[in-house]
């Protein structure tokens, strides 16, 4: 259904709701680094950092995606921050 807003303005089309998921989703365990700045505070710099300078392993704090796309483990990002292990 359209409406008109204003005699003077070109009528509306109603908004579509957002679709709504049902429930909670669990998170993915991997999830691209931007992801991974929100649930961990580290920033994508400092991330790729610490994947580039070795103190994030490969396949332990990180894996590499099919794409060739950095994915970072956010089951072993918490078992490196509750190690506390020092940069190197």
């Amino acid at each position: 259904m359209i409406e008109l807003a204003d005699e003077n303005k070109a009528p509306r089309r109603p908004r579509r709701e957002r679709p709504q998921l049902a429930g909670q989703v669990a998170p993915a365990r991997y999830v691209l680094p931007e992801i991974a700045a929100l649930a961990t505070g580290y920033t994508v710099k400092a991330q790729m950092r610490k994947i580039d300078e070795g103190v994030w392993v490969e396949g332990a704090e990180w894996v590499k995606a099919p794409d060739g796309r950095r994915l970072i483990d956010l089951r072993g990002y918490e078992r490196w921050a509750a190690a506390g292990r020092a940069s190197k």
